[in-house]
């Protein structure tokens, strides 16, 4: 009963719905599209072809040398909170084969 309550008030400080983003090693030119601004965990830049940079801002950027466990650690109180009679979806988008259901995390 406390964790849920604890749950619900942290909720409702951060809102109920989080947007992360993972950034697998591509190797190759999409490497150097792809940059992490210094001082800012949650943003990630990409250059486009023609060379604009756009920037992208979530609750939080895992790099590409981010292990399975940092991953799973961020995202398991949403689990939790499944045991805990809550709802949650954690969504998976990406290129195909590029591990979705074998690695969610």
């Amino acid at each position: 009963a406390k964790r849920r309550k604890l749950s619900d008030e942290l909720a409702d400080l951060k809102g109920n719905i989080r947007v992360v983003a993972r950034c697998r090693p591509g190797g190759g030119p999409l490497d150097e599209a792809v940059a992490f601004p210094p001082g800012a965990d949650g943003a990630v830049e990409v250059v486009n072809d023609n060379g604009l940079t756009q920037r992208f801002e979530f609750d939080a950027v895992f790099r590409p040398g981010s292990t399975q466990s940092e991953v799973f650690d961020r995202i398991a109180p949403f689990i939790q909170s499944c045991f805990d009679g809550r709802h949650a979806c954690i969504f998976a988008y990406g290129q195909t084969g590029s591990g979705k259901t074998t690695r969610p995390f």
